[in-house]
């Protein structure tokens, strides 16, 4: 029902970034399965700088984006909302997200976009309708 982001052109979704032919993406350099071999594990969100406070300092907010798939709605989505999140995340993700999040105070926000909708900087910051967020405290991920 869910799928992850991925780097394209705002203005032409299917134009992909050129990856290196020997060392591929930055995907793939920090990817869970690289890192585990090196007793490591990543967690992939973004963040944001409260730039009106000085010293500027980060909100306390992540967000952990994701696509919702064109054959899916919202409505579907929210009937089984804790199945889908475990489904596309899994428990070990989630738990490590969690521990993340109470670690260094953070809330942390699910946001699912609509791919469908042409997505850019611009669409989500004027509209409010291409994005639905799920906001889960971190006491609140199980």
């Amino acid at each position: 029902m869910l799928s992850k982001p991925f780097l394209a052109m705002c203005s032409n979704r299917s134009s992909l970034p050129k990856s290196h032919p020997t060392s591929g993406s930055p995907e793939l350099w920090f990817s869970n399965e690289r890192l585990h071999e090196n007793g490591l594990k990543g967690i992939a969100f973004d963040f944001f700088v409260d730039w009106g406070i000085i010293p500027n300092a980060l909100t306390p907010i992540v967000w952990i984006k994701r696509f919702l798939q064109p054959q899916f709605t919202y409505a579907q989505l929210v009937q089984n909302i804790g199945i889908e999140l475990k489904a596309e995340f899994g428990d070990s993700y989630l738990n490590s997200l969690k521990s993340f999040a109470i670690k260094y105070g953070l809330e942390v926000q699910i946001i699912i976009f609509r791919e469908a909708i042409y997505f850019c900087a611009t669409c989500c910051s004027t509209s409010g309708k291409c994005r639905m967020s799920f906001s889960y405290r971190s006491t609140a991920l199980r």
